[in-house]
């Protein structure tokens, strides 16, 4: 995968959403699959991390209101599973960019691009989980999320 410059895009937290009630993956069968597959991936990630691969977060959902999984859950994975905090954010805006072939123009906070800005609660380098309480989110210039009373 490295000498070919092939990415890998585990979809770590889509295994965690099958072994978990709820969800957009659901029953027995997927359950048993999911707990299955989470170790081996594991493993990959580990191995594709310790070799170099670029590696890019994922999520195989639909972001419903039943929705479990998310790339701020991906991260805290790539973090415990041994990429800094600095890889596991960059793995989700710098290198998800590179893949998608959309790098010059998003994926980075720079004069020009275009970005999706999400206000957190702490420094997601010193804790990779601030990731997860998002207090403000700006989406296309656009306010599309607002949990804290700012002037108040």
């Amino acid at each position: 995968m490295k000498e070919r410059g092939t990415y890998l895009v585990p979809t770590f937290i889509t295994l965690e959403d099958l072994t978990q009630p709820g969800g957009d993956y659901e029953g027995p069968v997927l359950e048993l699959r999911g707990k299955f597959m989470m170790p081996q991936a594991e493993k990959v990630f580990k191995k594709a991390h310790e070799l170099g691969v670029k590696i890019v977060t994922g999520a195989d959902n639909s972001y419903t209101a039943n929705t479990t999984s998310r790339v701020s859950l991906e991260c805290a994975h790539f973090v415990r599973m041994g990429m800094t905090n600095y890889e596991a954010l960059q793995s989700a805006t710098v290198v998800a960019s590179e893949l998608l072939g959309v790098a010059k123009s998003t994926g980075r906070i720079e004069k020009g691009y275009d970005a999706d800005l999400v206000l957190i609660p702490g420094n997601p380098l010193e804790e990779i989980r601030h990731l997860q309480d998002a207090l403000l989110v700006i989406s296309n210039g656009q306010l599309a999320l607002k949990r804290i009373p700012f002037g108040k």
